[in-house]
């Protein structure tokens, strides 16, 4: 029971502690004013909180963590790329221009922060997979899931639903 345990205690304190420090550095970076360390420590927190959310998951599964790292590193990249629409809503791909024209200082949140998106994405993935019976498919459903998820429960608890 105790060879259990440690392992999903020690990954969930992981993911808290991983998460307290990016919020930290992300206040000690402002003053610096220095937007692109601020978008690339950020970045680099919301995938490192989903690669370790997805090795929960395998983990909390009964899985092998060195079977499953593709599936932990493709959480890990997918949970960093959900930023990338911050640089579509933006029209470009500065870091800052502006109070107006950058991607860090956009008038409402962009398209895949919207949590709707990963849901419907879900679900197509779900209905793809029992309609033709793929274990992959539902297997990149959830993947797809935890890392939109950890994204948008970060993004959450540091600025709320709305910037």
């Amino acid at each position: 029971m105790w060879r259990e345990f440690w392992p999903r205690a020690l990954l969930t304190c992981a993911i808290g502690v991983c998460s307290i420090i990016g919020d930290v550095g992300l206040k000690w970076l402002r003053s610096d004013k220095n937007e692109s360390a601020r978008a690339a420590f950020d970045n680099a927190t919301h995938a490192t909180v989903g690669g370790l959310t997805w090795m929960l998951i395998v983990v909390l599964s009964r899985k092998s963590i060195a079977r499953n790292l593709n599936s932990i590193f493709s959480c890990f990249l997918l949970a960093s790329f959900v930023d990338l629409d911050h640089f579509i809503a933006a029209r470009s791909w500065h870091i800052h221009v502006s109070e107006t024209q950058d991607a860090t200082h956009l008038q409402k949140r962009p398209f895949l922060h919207c949590t709707t998106i990963p849901l419907l994405l879900w679900t197509f993935f779900i209905l793809l997979s029992n309609t033709f019976h793929s274990p992959l498919m539902e297997h990149i459903s959830w993947v797809i899931l935890a890392a939109f998820l950890s994204h948008h429960i970060r993004d959450g608890t540091r600025r709320g639903p709305t910037n």
